[in-house]
């Protein structure tokens, strides 16, 4: 049952409405503008975790393993996200090295590591240090945490360099595409008001 002073605002249209307690199959829309603003959860909490911790190996995964092989005129090389970081970076592009070492790497770990500070003290039935601060951060950054948009690109040199070379994927270019799937399911999945209301 609500309390009455359980108000949430739609992100779209600033309707302010009385929020309430979702069973595992409700979603709630704004009546004005049809926004979804909350839907119900089982075991939201835990869901929240294994995302996490799931985004975390396999960025990992992704930075430590070769993203892709090429082999031109007998030279074989393999590059990861990380090398290329370092080339920008030492090729004067140092704008977007940083970029992509952002967006790639930094802004997703630091996004997991705040749901996991966030998650694990509520699921102990504790309410985490700088609560507020950490959901607001993880909320702020999350459409920053753009993978997909490097798994793109990569893509995108994959198909300019196999008329040069031969190329082959490395094991962190699936890492990144997994990434891009689970980040999508975690973002959907996570829902601050219904966290919020929790601690």
């Amino acid at each position: 049952m609500s309390r009455p002073l359980d108000l949430i605002a739609c992100p779209t249209c600033d309707l302010l409405q009385q929020a309430r307690v979702l069973a595992a199959h409700e979603r709630a829309n704004c009546p004005r503008c049809g926004q979804l603003l909350r839907k119900g959860s089982r075991d939201s909490l835990q869901a929240n975790l294994a995302l996490a911790i799931t985004v975390m190996i396999l960025l990992a995964v992704a930075n430590l393993f070769p993203i892709m092989s090429l082999e031109i005129e007998g030279q074989h090389r393999t590059t990861t996200v990380i090398e290329g970081v370092v080339a920008l970076w030492d090729g004067d592009r140092i704008e977007t090295a940083i970029l992509v070492l952002a967006v790639t790497i930094v802004i997703p770990l630091l996004r997991a590591l705040a749901v996991v500070a966030v998650t694990i003290p509520l699921m102990l039935n504790h309410s985490p240090a700088r609560f507020a601060k950490l959901l607001r951060f993880v909320t702020n950054m999350t459409p920053w945490g753009m993978t997909e948009v490097y798994l793109i690109g990569a893509l995108v040199a994959f198909i300019k360099l196999g008329d040069l070379a031969s190329v082959e994927p490395g094991p962190a270019l699936f890492a990144f595409g997994a990434l891009s799937v689970i980040s999508a399911l975690s973002t959907s999945h996570l829902d601050a008001a219904a966290i919020w209301s929790d601690q």
